[in-house]
């Protein structure tokens, strides 16, 4: 079924006050991402320095917060010429950065936002039976840009932050896995969701809450994401990126034998892994993975349709669109 969510979190307001002002900051960063401003430029930064100040605004009004809340404040400081805002970004640039605002809320691109069923960690963990272990498997390639993939993924990032913020528990409780994960967090560039990520990757096993992430380039995966896992399950690596960029990462968590797994890695067979987790095992292990229950093959948006169920169908229907992950 259809998923959508507002680039703004409604419960922002609800979180602590420190984790509320590094929301606020990772939100006003993907508006300006989803606005075409380069976060890493002046005029980026500055428009995020205006967003954020504008959340918090909104926070302290006790305002309901959303994109369109947004935009309508950011309106209304346009009327009044932007003295609030002034000393943060030009005002010729802040109108340009208003006017893409409100077209971002229009059009195909609105589906994203609001076409399909609201973002939610509970309803995601939530059993379709009782006693049954709720597996929720989000489908990104119906969003065709980048740039939507990352909001998405942002998205829902900062909700499962703020669920693990409400719902701390010192035993696991859920496992979060991103599969090929080298767009969201790359070594230079900085997607919208690359800071959630990292910041998930760091906090998340405090409140019980396990991650894992999948790459056949962990070359192009930045290291501080990377540094924040202490088991490792390697495949078969042959490119002098990919191993240099592990190497000092196996002579921290295997410096006996680091030399000898950099000769292994290019050779072994596909389906083999070398697993290294000291917490878990006093040497690497090798490991054969199981052939698959079911064929190895791409699922599009047909066959996901298809291999849904009725009921489930039922619930979303009115909410399918091409624009919805």
């Amino acid at each position: 079924m259809p998923l959508c969510a507002d680039p703004v979190d409604p419960s922002l307001g609800a979180l602590p006050t420190t984790e509320r002002a590094h929301a606020v900051s990772r939100t006003a960063a993907v508006v300006v991402g989803l606005l075409g401003f380069d976060l890493d430029s002046d005029d980026g930064a500055g428009l995020a320095a205006v967003l954020d100040r504008a959340l918090t605004t909104l926070i302290e009004a006790g305002a309901p917060l959303s994109l369109a809340a947004l935009a309508d404040h950011l309106h209304e400081a346009e009327q009044a010429g932007f003295d609030a805002y002034a000393r943060l970004l030009d005002v010729r640039k802040l109108r340009t950065a208003n006017q893409r605002l409100a077209r971002l809320d229009v059009g195909a691109r609105r589906l994203l936002f609001h076409d399909g069923l609201p973002l939610d960690v509970d309803a995601l963990l939530t059993p379709s039976e009782p006693g049954k272990v709720r597996v929720a498997v989000i489908f990104l390639n119906t969003l065709h840009a980048q740039e939507d993939k990352d909001f998405f993924v942002a998205a829902l990032v900062d909700r499962l932050y703020a669920w693990m913020l409400a719902h701390p528990s010192a035993a696991p409780q859920l496992l979060f896995y991103i599969d090929e994960v080298a767009p969201f967090v790359p070594p230079v560039r900085k997607p919208a969701c690359k800071e959630g990520l990292t910041m998930l990757f760091k906090q998340a096993r405090k409140y019980g809450v396990c991650c894992v992430m999948a790459t056949q380039n962990p070359g192009d995966v930045d290291y501080r994401a990377m540094a924040q896992f202490g088991t490792w399950a390697l495949g078969r690596l042959t490119t002098r990126q990919d191993l240099k960029k592990i190497e000092p990462t196996l002579k921290s968590l295997a410096p006996d034998r680091s030399d000898a797994l950099m000769e292994k890695l290019p050779s072994i067979e596909p389906g083999q892994l070398i697993v290294i987790s000291p917490d878990r095992f006093d040497a690497p292990v090798e490991l054969q993975t199981r052939w698959l229950l079911t064929r190895h093959e791409t699922w599009n948006e047909t066959k996901i349709t298809e291999a849904t169920p009725v009921s489930a169908r039922e619930i979303g229907a009115s909410a399918v669109s091409p624009a919805s992950a």
